[in-house]
């Protein structure tokens, strides 16, 4: 699951084996649109995790990969816990639904460019007409299953570099 909150507006895309689908989008009430962008990142996630798990689109056991670009968001969730009550309150109610519903949330955190690479960026900011949404693969933009060598070839020459500098100082 990707999602985003850029500015007034919100979505969320989801993939499973059967679809990838834009489950959720629209624009934030005042109230919300004046919170800070990682209260309202991780709000968008929590409420589309809780509904689809109230509507028993998440099965017992199910592991959920959600795919932010708010890197304090991600912390929060990491660390368990917020100076910000509000990312506090938030990060609780995703360990609850957790429990509550058997579920395993990986919360993880990709650079904007991913974001705007699959499109979820310009969803939450009302283009339905890109990348994903106009039937991309969403799993092009999810490299979890390779390694950090394999996305990116050139950090073997760059640790290669800085061992070989470690090991003449030394």
């Amino acid at each position: 699951m990707f999602g985003d909150a850029s500015g007034a507006g919100f979505g969320v895309t989801l993939w499973t084996e059967a679809s990838t689908e834009l489950k959720d989008h629209g624009v934030w009430e005042k109230e919300v649109s004046d919170s800070s962008s990682n209260a309202r990142e991780l709000l968008n996630l929590v409420i589309k995790i809780k509904d689809l798990a109230e509507r028993g689109e998440l099965h017992e056991g199910s592991e959920l990969f959600v795919l932010t670009d708010n890197f304090v968001a991600e912390q929060a969730f990491h660390n368990g816990s917020s100076k910000s009550k509000k990312l506090h309150a938030l990060v609780q109610r995703v360990r609850k639904l957790e429990m509550n519903h058997s579920l395993f949330v990986h919360l993880v955190w990709v650079a904007g460019t991913r974001m705007i690479g699959q499109g979820m960026d310009g969803a939450s900011r009302g283009d339905m007409s890109n990348r994903v949404l106009a039937g991309d693969s969403m799993l092009k933009h999810v490299p979890l299953h390779l390694n950090a060598l394999e996305r990116s070839p050139e950090l073997r020459n760059w640790l290669s570099d800085s061992l070989s500098s470690k090991k003449q100082k030394e």
